[in-house]
């Protein structure tokens, strides 16, 4: 195989039933774990394609060399002259993926043996466009930090975790779906789930999500913070975009829902590492964007009757959250969070 700047020069034609894609900027250290869990899928027919973003540590030498040793796995090079950042480059992911369904996925993260015949058996038996099972996190010293279990009766809207799903790709294609607000898991599931609902559900750990401890999504930069209140204001907006274009009832409710679960998010994950006085500013910020967007959210009745469609720890952040704001007692409570997320890590 050759690779010239943004072409590549792949081996055969034929279509796959499957794409892996993933998309990558400096993890070559995660290269060699991940399509090692690969080579003992027992499902077989499908491609990889790695997308390097213009990588400047050995990530497209060790892709090179796993090419070599691995000529049956199909693995097409494709890099980027310069970096693009993760919007551009997991939307031309998507576009140069081949196979009838694809998967996302990062360098950093593995699968579990099973995990591709068990998703492809879903979509294959349920006819369904996407399919769904539960992730473990693992930290940077190799420690299971929880498995995120599917709820009882999982919605389409509001499982917004992209690890560990494939996805009809053609619904991508069709409807020219990219990728262009933060999280963009969340935005990426959305646009999905305007075209289809279809989803099988497996309720079984299959994938494991590094979480690194440092990374810039628990230790956000001083400059950025500023950013990442826009971002968030983005996405809520986008929602609210989403939630007005929708006639069923129900559609709406779960988009609300939504939008308070990332809400809350933003609040209780976002900002752990900010300092009290931080905290407190950015609540006021992000409050006020939601009593924009969905005005009374605290006062909405969408989150009754939605246990089993949620995980525990969000129906419940939730759930007493907005019974809180409800009681103006929120603030004092928010601060407590504060004082015990240094010690002890939460769920997302």
């Amino acid at each position: 195989m050759a690779v010239l700047g943004n072409l590549d020069v792949t081996d055969g034609l034929m279509t796959p039933f499957l794409s892996i894609g993933i998309a990558s900027y400096n993890y070559a250290s995660y290269l060699e774990r991940a399509f090692e869990a690969i080579t003992r899928q027992t499902f077989r027919d499908f491609e990889v394609v790695y997308l390097d973003d213009a990588s400047t540590d050995d990530s497209v030498k060790i892709i090179n060399r796993i090419i070599d040793q691995h000529p049956d796995m199909r693995i097409r090079l494709i890099c980027n002259n310069e970096n693009k950042g993760i919007f551009e480059s997991k939307s031309r992911l998507i576009r140069e993926c081949r196979g009838e369904y694809i998967m996302l996925c990062d360098a950093d993260d593995w699968m579990a043996d099973g995990c591709l015949d068990a998703l492809v058996k879903a979509v294959k038996s349920d006819k369904s466009d996407r399919a769904v099972c539960e992730v473990i996190d693992i930290d940077d010293m190799g420690k299971q930090l929880q498995i995120q279990h599917l709820p009882e009766e999982p919605s389409r809207w509001l499982w917004n975790i992209n690890h560990g799903c494939i996805y009809k790709r053609s619904i991508f294609i069709e409807n020219d779906i990219k990728i262009q607000y933060e999280p963009d898991d969340v935005n990426l599931i959305v646009e999905f789930s305007k075209y289809s609902d279809k989803v099988s559900w497996i309720h079984r750990p299959l994938y494991y999500w590094y979480v690194h401890m440092d990374s810039t999504g628990r230790n956000i930069k001083e400059e950025d913070k500023e950013d990442t209140i826009l971002k968030f204001e983005a996405m809520i907006r986008y929602i609210d975009t989403v939630y007005k274009s929708r006639d069923n009832e129900q559609d709406k409710n779960q988009l609300e829902l939504l939008a308070m679960k990332l809400y809350y998010l933003y609040l209780f994950h976002t900002m752990r590492e900010y300092g009290i006085k931080e905290k407190y500013r950015g609540y006021k910020k992000a409050k006020k964007i939601m009593e924009d967007c969905f005005p009374g959210y605290y006062k909405s009745r969408v989150i009754i009757g939605m246990s089993k469609a949620l995980r525990s720890y969000a129906y419940n952040i939730i759930r007493i959250s907005t019974r809180l704001e409800r009681m103006k007692l929120f603030e004092v409570a928010y601060m407590g969070y504060h004082l015990i997320s240094k010690v002890h890590y939460f769920d997302q």
